[in-house]
């Protein structure tokens, strides 16, 4: 029998933040700094600066 197929997922949906280098920033941090705009978001990628946890 075969698996029920699940759909694909878009990248916008994930939980964390990925900068243009591939680090991953942790939503909760992410969200902070764009709430305190201190980073943008470009093209989906994170970009700018977040407290260090």
């Amino acid at each position: 029998m075969n698996a029920p197929v699940q759909p694909a997922r878009a990248a916008s949906v994930s939980v964390d933040f990925v900068t243009p280098d591939g680090m991953i920033v942790p939503r909760a941090l992410a969200e902070a700094a764009l709430h305190a705009r201190t980073a943008v978001l470009v093209g989906g990628l994170l970009v700018g600066v977040w407290p260090q946890s």
